[in-house]
C-alpha cells in the first residue's frame, strides 16, 4: 500500500512551535535563575513554604538530657542514660525519674526515686559495686540548618544535679 510522506509525518509547523516554546520557557528560567539567585522570597520555584500547608518546624534552640555517672567503689565511672536503662517508648518516663531523683521534690518521694534508681542499675551493672550516684544535666545548642545539628562531643554546658550515696538507698554490692 503506497504511501504518502506527509501523512504519516508531524505537521512541521507544530513541531517547531513547540520547540520554540519550550526554548523560550528554558531561557526565561535561565535568566530567572541568574538574576536572583538564592533569594528564596523572590524565587517561588524554590521556595517551599510557599506551597507548603504545614509551616517548618524547627526543633528547640537547645537540647539537653539528664545523664548519670555512677562512680564505683574501684573509682571508675560509668555514664547511664535513661535508653540504658528503660525501652525507647519510656524513656520520658526514666527522664522524669532522673529528675526527681535530684530536684526539690519531698523527700519522701526522692527518697523513693533514688531506692528504685538504686535497684535498676544494680540489674543493669551487676558487675560493679556501686559508690555514688551523680546526676548531670547535659545540653547541646541545635543548630537544624547545619550537619549534623548537634555535636555530642561538644556540649554547650554540663551541669551537676546532684549526688547521693548508693549505700543508704539500698546498694547491696555486687550480686
Amino acid at each position: 500500500m503506497p504511501s504518502s510522506g506527509q501523512s504519516d509525518a508531524f505537521p512541521a509547523t507544530s513541531v517547531r512551535r513547540e520547540l520554540g516554546l519550550t526554548k523560550a520557557v528554558i531561557v526565561i528560567l535561565g535568566i530567572g535563575l541568574v538574576f536572583v539567585g538564592r533569594r528564596e522570597a523572590a524565587w517561588p520555584i524554590a521556595t517551599w513554604a510557599m506551597y507548603s500547608k504545614r509551616t517548618t518546624a524547627f526543633p528547640p534552640a537547645r537540647a539537653s538530657i539528664i545523664e548519670l555517672k555512677v562512680i564505683s567503689v574501684q573509682g571508675d565511672t560509668h555514664a547511664v542514660s535513661s535508653i540504658d536503662l528503660f525501652p525507647a517508648e519510656r524513656v520520658e518516663v526514666a527522664d522524669i525519674l532522673f529528675l526527681h531523683a535530684f530536684d526539690d521534690t519531698p523527700p519522701k518521694h526522692r527518697d523513693s526515686d533514688r531506692s528504685y534508681l538504686v535497684r535498676l542499675l544494680n540489674l543493669r551493672m551487676s558487675d560493679v559495686e556501686i559508690q555514688e550516684i551523680q546526676g548531670w544535666r547535659v545540653s547541646w545548642d541545635v543548630s537544624p540548618l547545619e550537619l549534623p545539628p548537634l555535636r555530642r562531643d561538644r556540649p554547650a554546658e554540663v551541669r551537676l544535679l546532684g549526688s547521693f550515696s548508693a549505700a543508704h538507698y539500698g546498694q547491696r554490692g555486687r550480686r
